[in-house]
Order: structure tokens, then C-alpha cells, then sequence
């Protein structure tokens, strides 16, 4: 069994690469990926890219730039300062592109 998954979405925010103590470029964006059941509705995914899939941006990605992105999904869960569990779905990206319209 594989954990791949492909999406199209629109980038919500602008995001650059950062390169932490070691080394490695990170980069995280969040598609807008229309809704399977609801056309009028966007999905918000998460998505995180290490230092081949960020070399693949030039390190930056704009808002509203139209990316095709694969990867392996996951569901992530956490805890907000206020005590509230919240939860996302993350893709971590093996490779991205920008698509036309």
C-alpha cells in the first residue's frame, strides 16, 4: 500500500524558504483546493517542502500562484494556548509546480 496523493490548489499566503541550523531548506504554503462535494467551498492543505521540493520553487512561492503538488498525506492534531484541540491535513511535498490557468 502507498501513501500518495496529488493535488491543484491556489497558494492562500506567500512563503519563502528558511534554512534552520541544519541546513536543510524548509518551506511550508497552504493550497485552496476545491471541495469534492461542494464546488462553491475550498479545502484548506497544509503543505510542508524540505530542500528538493523547495529548490523547485526558487525558495518562493506568491499568493494566488496556481501550484500542482505531490506528496504523502498525513492528519495532524495539536493543541492551541488555549487548551482547544485543532487538527489539519498536512501534505509533505516530494514535488511541486506551477501550472497555468
Amino acid at each position: 500500500m502507498r501513501n500518495e496523493v496529488h493535488i491543484e490548489g491556489v497558494v492562500k499566503r506567500d512563503s519563502e524558504a528558511t534554512s534552520p541550523r541544519s541546513g536543510v531548506r524548509l518551506m511550508s504554503f497552504t493550497l485552496a483546493v476545491p471541495d469534492a462535494t461542494n464546488d462553491n467551498e475550498n479545502v484548506y492543505v497544509d503543505c510542508f517542502a524540505a530542500t528538493d521540493a523547495v529548490d523547485m520553487l526558487d525558495g518562493f512561492v506568491s499568493k494566488d500562484e496556481l501550484l500542482a503538488v505531490d506528496g504523502q498525506l498525513t492528519f495532524r492534531t495539536m493543541t492551541d494556548y488555549r487548551g482547544r484541540k485543532k487538527s489539519s491535513i498536512v501534505v509533505y511535498v516530494d514535488y511541486v509546480e506551477e501550472i497555468g490557468e
